[in-house]
This record gives C-alpha cells, sequence and structure tokens, in this order.
C-alpha cells in the first residue's frame, strides 16, 4: 500500500497537541478521520481532563461536525477511558461557524 505523500503532515496534526492547527483539503481526503485522531490523542494524553473541555472543532457542516463527534466518542467509550475523560469529552465543542 502506498502511504499519502502528506503522511508526516498528519502525523504531527495527530500528536503535536501543544499548538492548535486549521485543516483545509478537498472532499474525501481523510479530514474527519485525521481530526477524529487528534481528539483521541488529546484524551490519552497527560492532561485530558484540562484539555478537551477548551476543545473547539469548527467545520462548515453539522453533518460533519456530528460524524467527528460521535466517531471519537464510540472509540473513547471502546478504550474504556476513566469516567472523568468522557465526562471533558463531553464539554467539548463540536459545531459549525
Amino acid at each position: 500500500m502506498v502511504k499519502p505523500s502528506d503522511t508526516d503532515s498528519r502525523e504531527r496534526f495527530a500528536n503535536e497537541l501543544d499548538r492548535n492547527f486549521s485543516v483545509v483539503a478537498s472532499a474525501g481526503s481523510g479530514k474527519t478521520t485525521a481530526i477524529t485522531q487528534r481528539v483521541l490523542s488529546i484524551a490519552r494524553s497527560a492532561n485530558p481532563v484540562e484539555t478537551l473541555p477548551r476543545l473547539v472543532v469548527v467545520t462548515y457542516a453539522n453533518r460533519a461536525a456530528d460524524e467527528m463527534q460521535q466517531r471519537a466518542r464510540q472509540i473513547l467509550l471502546a478504550d474504556n477511558l476513566r469516567a472523568d475523560v468522557q465526562t471533558a469529552f463531553n464539554r467539548a465543542f463540536f459545531g459549525t461557524i
């Protein structure tokens, strides 16, 4: 399988949690997956209870915002993270401009 040409950028986006990012890409390029992975990295980090409630995920479509939130929630539940992490995730904002 051929790796995407932007693999390094995707890795930075998912794992450099000490900075903000803006994702601009065409339809079907993997934005939802990349953003979901970043949210999960934050939830698995050292300070998720402090960080998740400050998380703001903004997109142009309600459907996209809902899908990102639901995908992340399903994986967090499957990971069986602590209850306080789940509560912190529920305080994150997923919405539209």
